[in-house]
């Protein structure tokens, strides 16, 4: 979105999760919202040359509070960015899915969620060194939050368990019996 990035020299990135329910360490995933931050212009790339480390850090919150996220962009080393920020805080009224929550859900979902973090955090309000600085329109964000209802059902789908498939081929009456026959024998159809 931005002509020039933001931040040109390596960057360190932590994502702070604020959930009420713990994940694993190493269980929250924040690529899509390192995309977001990309998308929007704040870094160049999301390439080891720009980004030299990315941290996870993980508040649990009591029953009953909003859960949400912040992604802070810092200067990696004191050098002088030469009038150009030191430090970038983005805030999402949401939290960021887990890999368990990505490689479970159908491929639909996980292209769902991505595309969901990335666009949301790419049009959020950053606060760049102290300054709130819009990456997107107010209008954008509020149609992007329009979908985060859809989001949270994604990333927490209800515990009822699924239907059975039924079989696509029905059997007939000749088979039926013949299954039975075989039960009551206890010998394993082949």
């Amino acid at each position: 979105m931005r002509d020039v990035p933001m931040f040109l020299v390596p960057v360190n990135i932590t994502v702070i999760s604020r959930r009420r329910r713990l994940a694993d360490s190493d269980g929250v995933s924040g690529k899509a919202a390192i995309d977001g931050v990309v998308l929007a212009g704040l870094l160049v790339d999301d390439s080891a040359e720009h980004v030299e480390e990315v941290r996870y850090r993980q508040v649990k919150l009591p029953t009953g509070s909003d859960e949400s996220t912040e992604i802070v962009v810092e200067l990696a080393d004191d050098s002088d960015p030469d009038g150009r920020p030191r430090r970038a805080t983005i805030d999402l009224p949401f939290v960021l899915p887990t890999w368990n929550r990505i490689l479970s859900a159908r491929l639909r979902d996980r292209m769902f969620m991505k595309r969901f973090v990335r666009d949301y955090t790419s049009l959020a309000l950053a606060l760049v060194d102290g300054e709130a600085v819009e990456l997107g329109t107010a209008a954008s964000r509020q149609l992007a939050l329009a979908e985060l209802p859809a989001y949270e059902q994604v990333l927490r789908p209800s515990r009822q368990p699924a239907k059975k498939a039924r079989s696509r081929r029905k059997l007939t009456k000749r088979q039926r019996l013949l299954m039975e026959a075989y039960k009551r024998r206890g010998r394993a159809i082949r």
